[in-house]
């Protein structure tokens, strides 16, 4: 606010209207070689406008100040000097209010109880805001001391050399510098204004801003273990559940193997079984056949055999009967009973077909052996083989 009191009291207005000029008075305003170049200019078809104008009509040009500005897409090289000449006007303001305190102009150029209590309101409490009687009230008191600190060094034993006359050439600039200084370092403020509250309150500012930023330090110190925590929380958790993952896959993993392997035992048992099964099948097919061809074997032995008998009972029936009436004549007893020689044995009539072949072999007895056959009683030493029956008796 202070700023802008002394650029509107500096300067009265900040804007140039355009400037209306007819198209005579501008040529006439002209240089040569603008009047060339204005009079050279062609207008084409395209930027050609047809307007209908009263009869006393006449256009007016107007002609605006070019402007540039320094800071679209350019650097300005001033910067540096402009930031050095703030900084050397910050300490030549701070020189100066050293030489007001020094002097104490400040404190006499202020003779009304109202404004000093204005202006001890102003630096006393932060929460005071600016005013324009206050504005007006330190516009004149620094107007005054600068004036009285120009004029009268001479008098007042205080050199000020030509960097500060400079500085106070031009004193909107020195108002505001001088105001800022005071603002950033309450030293300088007058008892009379506030000045040791100002200071207290500095310090109390200072000192709360202390415990502030310990504070702060503190936080971002807890901020960073906790992040640390949370941090080393994560790795942790990321470990953690690395770890169960892979103890999955490695469980997953073996009940695969097992599964596998119970596979392919059930598998080699089946096969086993079946191979066995298949041996077992094998062996009895086996043995039955081998039963089998013996079973034919011995038929057919049977059949030549009995082929062999025919053939040879029809050859010579004779002697095969022969044969037959020794191989069933009985033994001699070994104790005769003489009342059997003496009796005759009677005659047997014999059937008509007892001596017609059979098929099947028979053992035919001769008629004087069927009377001399032991009796039941008679021992077995004493008795005939007999034909063989199917029980082998």
């Amino acid at each position: 606010m202070f700023c802008d009191y002394l650029d509107l009291k500096s300067r009265g207005s900040t804007t140039t209207p355009p400037i209306l000029l007819s198209p005579d008075v501008l040529l006439s305003s002209l240089s040569e070689e603008e009047k060339k170049r204005a009079v050279s200019k062609k207008i084409t078809e395209e930027e050609a406008e047809v307007f209908d104008f009263a009869e006393f009509c006449r256009p007016f040009v107007s002609v605006e100040p070019s402007v540039e500005l320094k800071w679209y897409n350019k650097v300005d090289p001033s910067a540096a000097q402009r930031f050095n000449s703030e900084e050397e006007s910050v300490k030549l303001a701070q020189r100066l209010l050293q030489l007001f305190a020094k002097t104490e102009m400040l404190e006499s150029a202020v003779f009304k109880y109202d404004d000093i209590r204005v202006i001890r309101v102003y630096f006393m409490d932060d929460r005071e805001m600016p005013s324009e009687k206050m504005i007006s009230i330190l516009d004149n008191i620094f107007t005054v001391s600068m004036t009285k600190l120009g004029q009268f060094s001479d008098k007042i034993s205080v050199v000020v050399d030509y960097e500060l006359r400079a500085f106070m050439s031009d004193p909107p600039k020195a108002k505001r510098m001088v105001l800022e200084s005071m603002l950033k370092f309450p030293e300088y403020i007058p008892d009379s204004w506030g000045g040791e509250s100002a200071i207290m309150k500095w310090k109390e500012s200072k000192e709360a801003d202390v415990r502030r930023r310990e504070a702060d330090e503190k936080e971002r110190e807890k901020e960073k273990e906790k992040e640390k925590e949370k941090e080393l929380e994560t790795e942790r958790n990321a470990k953690e559940q690395e770890e169960n993952k892979k103890k999955e896959e490695r469980k997953a993993k073996e009940a695969e193997e097992n599964r596998k392997k119970e596979d392919r035992i059930k598998k080699e048992v089946e096969e086993a079984e079946r191979k066995k099964k298949e041996e077992k099948e094998k062996r009895k097919k086996e043995v039955a056949a081998k039963k089998k061809k013996e079973k034919e074997e011995e038929g057919k032995k049977k059949e030549l055999k009995k082929k062999t008998k025919r053939a040879k009972k029809a050859s010579n029936p004779d002697a095969t009967k022969t044969k037959e009436s020794k191989e069933t004549a009985e033994p001699p007893l070994a104790s005769p009973n003489p009342a059997q020689i003496a009796a005759p044995p009677p005659v047997k009539k014999i059937a008509k077909n007892a001596l017609k072949p059979s098929r099947e072999p028979s053992i035919e007895r001769e008629p004087s052996l069927a009377v001399n056959r032991p009796s039941a009683a008679a021992p077995k030493a004493l008795q005939t083989p007999g034909r063989k029956t199917k029980k082998g008796t």
